[in-house]
């Protein structure tokens, strides 16, 4: 069966570069809190916000003949935004580019638990409705009655990994000093297998 994702997960990033380690720390640590600020005033209970990673590195600058020198420190951020608000992709995107984010490289849709479970259940349901329509035309080519169903046995459920989606950059792209217009994103379709193995007496 094919179902509608109902979650989204966003990968959103703060870079900053300064002269010194403290500097870039501070002003990154700034502009992300501004960053989370923002989205959070989007929706506090449907948007979950946490952090994927934090790197900080110096970037050296290389002359030839000479020694190698520092040149500034980077810093980088990684937040992970989860919604099940798919209609607030665009928004969530749009203020975190406003608020200071420079790198949004891509998003996830998934299922959430619910949905996976209602899909699991659908799915088997029509793995039974189909084991039962070929053993009835075996029955009905052997000219046979099928007598009772001896066992039925689920061999496996398989949900896809969230399925990623790179951005354009097009997409991120603010116009002039005005408010960044949202991206239109639109859901995928996530499609869930269910098979199993049901032994029927045929008489």
């Amino acid at each position: 069966t094919k179902t509608v994702a109902d979650m989204v997960m966003i990968d959103i990033a703060i870079m900053t570069e300064k002269p010194s380690s403290s500097d870039s720390v501070s002003e990154n640590s700034k502009l992300t809190q501004n960053v989370i600020t923002a989205i959070k005033t989007l929706d506090n209970n449907d948007i979950q916000i946490e952090t994927r990673g934090f790197n900080l590195q110096p970037l050296y600058n290389y002359i030839e003949n000479k020694p190698t020198e520092i040149n500034a420190f980077r810093t980088i951020t990684c937040l992970l935004v989860k919604t099940n608000k798919i209609e607030k992709i665009g928004d969530v995107i749009s203020v975190a580019i406003e608020a200071g984010a420079n790198d949004i490289s891509s998003i996830a849709y998934d299922l959430s638990d619910e949905s996976k479970k209602k899909a699991k259940s659908d799915t088997l349901a029509l793995a039974v409705k189909d084991a039962n329509l070929k053993a009835d035309a075996l029955a009905s080519a052997m000219a046979t009655d099928i007598v009772e169903i001896y066992s039925v046995n689920e061999t496996g459920t398989s949900y896809p990994t969230p399925i990623y989606r790179t951005l354009e950059k097009e997409a991120l792209d603010a116009t002039s000093a005005e408010r960044m217009i949202p991206p239109n994103l639109i859901p995928q379709e996530i499609e869930v297998t269910a098979e199993i193995e049901v032994t029927y007496f045929f008489k």
